[in-house]
């Protein structure tokens, strides 16, 4: 399957902010190519970039929004680790 191709492509992370450990959803940056994606149409988010990126709409804009957020990101991040411990 394509989205599971594509996760472990990227090392099952996140290709905006890196996360593991996550749910990683493979978002479509184009849908030209539906049903037969190539490897530059499809990219690997968490569950929280792919909401930023819908809202967004480009990578640039999502990678800014965790750069002014990145301390609240740090925290939220620490916690969910905690949790799973």
């Amino acid at each position: 399957e394509t989205a599971k191709r594509k996760r472990r492509q990227a090392g099952n992370r996140c290709q905006v902010c890196n996360a593991s450990g996550v749910q990683l959803d493979v978002h479509h940056r184009t849908y030209e190519n539906r049903g037969h994606e190539l490897d530059e149409d499809l990219i690997v988010l968490c569950h929280e970039c792919h909401g930023i990126f819908e809202k967004a709409g480009k990578l640039k804009e999502c990678q800014k929004w965790w750069r002014e957020n990145d301390r609240q990101w740090r925290v939220l991040r620490q916690k969910e680790q905690n949790v799973d411990e």
